[in-house]
C-alpha cells in the first residue's frame, strides 16, 4: 500500500469518526426533545377537562369544500342546485 493511499483512507476514517460523532450528539438532543413532549404531553393530558375539550365542528356537519355535484349536474342533488345545509 503506498503512502498517498494509506493517506486518503486516514482521512477518509477522520472525516467518518467525526460523522459519527456529530450524529450520535443528534440523536442525543433528539432523544431529550422526545422526552421533553412526552412530559408536556402527559402533563397537558392530566389537566382537568382535557378530554372533554370544546369541538368547534358537529359529526353531523359536512365542511363547506365538500359539498358535491349530484347526478343531475346540481350542487347537493337539490332539484333546483340551491344549497341547504
Amino acid at each position: 500500500m503506498n503512502d498517498e493511499r494509506l493517506a486518503r483512507l486516514e482521512e477518509k476514517l477522520a472525516w467518518l469518526q467525526r460523522h459519527v460523532t456529530a450524529q450520535d450528539k443528534a440523536m442525543l438532543e433528539l432523544a431529550e426533545q422526545i422526552g421533553q413532549l412526552k412530559r408536556k404531553l402527559s402533563e397537558l393530558s392530566q389537566r382537568p377537562g382535557a378530554e372533554s375539550a370544546p369541538s368547534h365542528a358537529r359529526s353531523d356537519e359536512r365542511p363547506p369544500h365538500y359539498w358535491t355535484v349530484g347526478s343531475e349536474g346540481r350542487k347537493n342533488g337539490s332539484p333546483d342546485g340551491v344549497l341547504r345545509g
